[in-house]
């Protein structure tokens, strides 16, 4: 696997493309969440790897890439990174999939913008400013299980 994309640049385009546009497909994205108690919760790190391993696997064969189950482990982006991660024209392919990171320009102290929160039981919308009261403080803790 690796010779193929290391020494062609724009199949490793093409390749890492393809995985993304098959990764956030709402089939593949169905299976990387189960219903538990009424609650959408994300599945298990070993059924996410697993899916990733087979996405990965889905696009290198319809690339003509044959591979070993044991070269599919680990991210395949993360490779092409490696390989590329000095051509602008790759990290400019792989930086349009991240989301990017605004500083903002708010202080500690600084009263909150009033934003828009999505509950993960029902999806419902609530306003950052409902949730605070008066002379105390909010505490907002977010993650990524990814």
């Amino acid at each position: 696997m690796s010779s193929k994309l290391r020494e062609d640049k724009k199949l490793a385009i093409k390749v890492f493309n393809q995985f993304m546009d098959l990764w956030n497909d709402p089939s593949t994205q169905e299976q990387l969440s189960v219903t538990q108690h009424g609650r959408l919760m994300p599945v298990s790190k070993e059924t996410r790897y697993r899916i990733r391993a087979e996405v990965q696997r889905s696009v290198l064969l319809d690339n003509g890439i044959t591979i070993s189950p044991d070269e599919v482990k680990g991210p395949l982006f993360m490779k092409i990174e490696e390989w590329y991660g000095a051509d602008p024209e790759v990290m400019s392919v792989m930086q349009s999939f991240r989301v990017p990171c605004d500083p903002g320009t708010n202080n500690i102290g600084d009263e909150a913008p009033d934003i828009h929160l999505v509950t993960i039981d029902t999806k419902d919308t609530i306003c950052l400013k409902s949730l605070q009261q008066k002379d105390r403080p909010l505490l907002i803790i977010a993650s990524s299980f990814s």
